[in-house]
């Protein structure tokens, strides 16, 4: 490099993006090796940084993970080929923050003690999104939709005897 070159590394004072990426590329096993080096080496002050950052920034956490599982679970609806409430029974629920996944055959919660499906929630989601768990055996239903189809469930399991 010459008295007044600019490294090639640089762009207006700025790491060059594309410089970045290529080194990156070209060195991905000693990149992540040193990183993880790195991370084992302090990871008891990482984690305390990390720590102190969370709870310092609780809003932006909490709507970081709001927003992340608002994505995961649009990306599971369209798995699931947008089998919503407003598509079944037509009641027009399409807020995505109160839409419920329900199991369509029955019986989640046998199948998650058993290990076969993830507990609920934004696992869940993210094993429809990623094609880990079957869309096919899910829709999405508003919350009156979806205790009325437990209620169903549960009618079929047990009888009632009236005593009086």
């Amino acid at each position: 490099m010459g008295k007044y070159r600019v490294p090639y590394h640089l762009a207006n004072g700025k790491l060059n993006p594309a410089w970045t990426h290529a080194y990156y590329v070209a060195h991905i096993a000693a990149v992540r090796k040193r990183t993880h080096n790195y991370y084992f080496a302090h990871k008891e002050r990482l984690l305390a940084l990390k720590k102190e950052w969370t709870r310092t920034h609780k809003k932006r956490v909490s709507e970081t993970q709001r927003m992340y599982t608002l994505q995961i679970k649009k990306q599971a609806i369209l798995k699931t080929n947008g089998k919503t409430c407003c598509a079944i029974d037509g009641c027009g629920c399409d807020d995505l923050a109160i839409l419920q996944a329900n199991y369509i055959p029955g019986g989640h919660s046998i199948l998650t003690a058993k290990r076969k499906l993830p507990p609920g929630g934004v696992q869940l989601y993210r094993g429809i999104a990623w094609g880990r768990v079957d869309g096919n055996l899910f829709n999405f239903l508003c919350p009156p939709h979806n205790s009325i189809d437990h209620l169903r469930e549960a009618r079929d399991k047990f009888t009632i005897h009236w005593r009086g």
